[in-house]
């Protein structure tokens, strides 16, 4: 139980948390800190109980009382698991800190006297869950049936039913995680994409349609989202981004590597998986579901953007995404029943975000005879940027 205390009020600069510290914006009402004593003429300082509610918030939806989850045993020592009994056990659970230790002591009292365990202690984490999903998704798809495999039905051990997700629900799967954090991004027109090709020294091309999506008969080689065969647009917001994903520095030595920028004609639809990327805040204010799904979906961001050695196995290796792109492409919708355009995901060469739009050739020129839909994508004149390319021998697979 935590000790009563005088209303306390903290800035958003001792919170190091980024989603506590919106808290602490969205809750200004002191101009005084009085953990590391700043004042100000406008108000830059909320309630500590405003942070704390957000803190409870989040530790109620991960962790519960474990005479809910756990067997207990008294001649074996207690509960028969993993429990959380005090507050810097709790604290590096949420992985989380501050270096004001006034502030650290009366957030840890809050929590003190506290026995928790995790909900659902016994089963796989969402993580888990995913990787053993997926990988049972990618056995099919790679090595058993390409185009059939919703009608694939996997056992687990010794007959009984596959412990997860199968093959065939693998989509649908992720489709609802995606509908339930909605992570659809609204591109206004004018949004601004850079592409590069490679060229022999001295001949890069001041042609646009040699910067656009490949014509489909000249879509000839596997991508990371897109099969021989189906030309779609590959770009990234800026000029260096989309060389690293291009340029292969171990075998394109002395090139050039030229860019042009296009820019969109119409506002589109874009799934944003960039952001499921690296460990986010304990304390973001999503229920339990949304915690899952926001786990699933860093999981997947990584099999993403995942390097691919380019070894001759690569038409292969990009299968299970290619088949994931055309799933969102074709099946799934806003929900006003508009189409997706297109995914933002994260670059394997530099982290940084990158697009790709389902735009062939004809949907980035302009002078296209009898379209059967309008123009997305525009080359922008007096946008070509050329690079000689260095050799680097021991450059990452792309």
């Amino acid at each position: 139980m935590a000790r009563q205390r005088r209303r306390l009020y903290v800035c958003e600069s001792c919170i190091e948390d980024e989603e506590l510290q919106a808290v602490v914006r969205a809750n200004l009402i002191s101009n005084k800190c009085d953990y590391c004593q700043t004042a100000n003429d406008a108000l830059m300082a909320s309630g500590i109980d405003s942070v704390i509610q957000r803190m409870r918030y989040a530790v109620n939806e991960v962790f519960t009382d474990p005479a809910s989850e756990l067997p207990y045993d008294g001649r074996e020592g207690g509960y028969q698991g993993s429990i959380i009994d005090d507050s810097y056990d709790l604290f590096e659970q949420m992985n989380f800190c501050v270096e004001n230790a006034q502030l650290l002591d009366d957030l840890m009292d809050e929590f003190n006297g506290e026995v928790l365990c995790y909900r659902d202690v016994f089963g796989p984490s969402s993580e888990e869950f995913f990787e053993d999903a997926w990988e049972r998704f990618k056995r099919v798809v790679q090595h058993q049936r390409r185009y059939t495999f919703w009608e694939s039905q996997e056992d687990g051990e010794h007959g009984d039913p596959a412990r997860n997700v199968s093959a065939s629900e693998m989509l649908p799967e992720i489709g609802h995680n995606i509908e339930h954090v909605s992570p659809i991004l609204d591109l206004p027109v004018g949004e601004e994409f850079w592409r590069v090709q490679v060229f022999e020294r001295g001949m890069s091309s001041t042609n646009p349609a040699r910067y656009t999506s490949p014509p489909t008969d000249h879509a000839n080689q596997p991508n990371r989202m897109s099969p021989a065969g189906i030309s779609m647009f590959y770009g990234a917001n800026d000029f260096d981004t989309a060389v690293a994903e291009t340029v292969d520095p171990s075998t394109m030595g002395g090139q050039e590597a030229t860019g042009a920028r296009f820019q969109t004609l119409v506002a589109l639809n874009v799934l944003d998986l960039s952001n499921f990327y690296g460990r986010r805040s304990f304390f973001v204010e999503l229920d339990r579901r949304g915690r899952n799904a926001v786990e699933f979906l860093t999981a997947f961001n990584r099999e993403l953007s995942r390097p691919i050695q380019q070894d001759g196995r690569q038409h292969i290796e990009y299968v299970p995404t290619q088949v994931f792109t055309e799933y969102v492409r074709f099946r799934m919708t806003m929900q006003d029943e508009q189409p997706i355009h297109g995914i933002k995901y994260r670059s394997s060469r530099n982290g940084q975000a990158c697009f790709v739009i389902f735009a062939d050739q004809s949907d980035c020129l302009s002078n296209v005879p009898e379209r059967l839909r309008p123009q997305l994508l525009d080359f922008i004149d007096g946008s070509l940027r050329t690079e000689i390319i260095e050799s680097s021998p021991n450059a990452s697979p792309l």
